[in-house]
């Protein structure tokens, strides 16, 4: 295992690099599926955050009754209503998950996994859909049929996707991380002091894994997984592999946090201002 460097980072990000003559419609097209009465931040922060990240349309399927709090908040965006009908080939990229709790989550996540054929990102209550209804063999399919996956599980929803205890993955992340990425044969996301990213062997020949060399306590607040995922999301839409997506993410959020941190404080830094610095953060590897 390798830790992650600016250099590394700013290498594996090249690719988000503007033409002068670029479209929206280059930039990728990003599907989230967040968001459910009382959990409408989730999915705003995840949408914030894919946005500021770069990609060029980005379209949220969630309930009907928080369209209107999403279209308020973030204008950017277009949204659709989760009991409708959507053609999900048109994405690049779909982040699945974040406060995604409402009466049509669990259908569609299982749509995503089985039908998806872009990068998926799997956070939250899609991992937690995963073990309710044992969703592994679908999951293991996508990568036999070439469609990217990327789980990003906090030690809690690590344990519960590996039938074992917090304790455990807490005692071992390393051996954790590379026990769910062989269990899915997906790049997986071991968020916690010192991200993990670990990749399976189909991306590319010997299983890599790379910790995470940025953020901070700051981050441990609800809703930074919501803004790492949109991240993640955002960079695979605009051509990034699902492993770099990944590393680039982890790294670039933590540094965004660690800018944030500075500004607001380890104790009132908010995921919403980790969002906010995140401009700056890209816009310094780019000039």
């Amino acid at each position: 295992m390798r830790d992650a460097d600016y250099a590394y980072i700013k290498d594996r990000a090249s690719l988000l690099a503007r033409r002068p003559d670029i479209s929206k419609y280059d930039n990728g097209r990003c599907l989230l599926l967040a968001g459910s009465f009382g959990m409408a931040g989730a999915a705003v922060m995840a949408g914030r955050a894919a946005l500021r990240s770069g990609c060029g349309l980005l379209t949220y399927l969630t309930d009907r009754e928080i369209i209107p709090i999403l279209q308020q908040s973030l204008p950017e965006a277009m949204a659709r209503p989760a009991d409708g009908d959507i053609d999900i080939s048109k994405y690049d990229a779909a982040l699945c998950g974040p406060g995604f709790l409402g009466p049509d989550s669990e259908r569609l996540t299982e749509k995503m996994i089985a039908g998806f054929e872009g990068t998926l990102v799997l956070d939250a209550e899609a991992l937690n859909t995963i073990t309710r209804n044992d969703l592994f063999p679908l999951v293991r399919e996508r990568a036999a049929k070439g469609w990217p996956t990327v789980l990003t599980p906090h030690e809690g929803e690590a344990a519960r996707l590996l039938g074992a205890k917090s304790a455990d993955v807490k005692a071992d992340r390393e051996g954790a991380a590379a026990k769910l990425r062989d269990k899915t044969d997906s790049v997986v996301v071991l968020k916690g002091p010192g991200t993990i990213t670990a990749a399976p062997g189909h991306t590319g020949g010997v299983p890599e894994m790379i910790r995470n060399t940025t953020g901070g306590a700051g981050l441990a607040k609800g809703g930074s997984g919501d803004v790492l995922g949109g991240m993640t999301a955002s960079f695979a839409a605009q051509g990034l592999t699902a492993f770099d997506a990944a590393v680039c993410a982890v790294y670039i959020h933590g540094l965004a946090g660690d800018a944030a941190c500075r500004e607001k404080g380890i104790i009132s830094m908010m995921p919403t201002d980790t969002v906010e610095t995140l401009p700056y953060v890209i816009k310094g590897m780019f000039e």
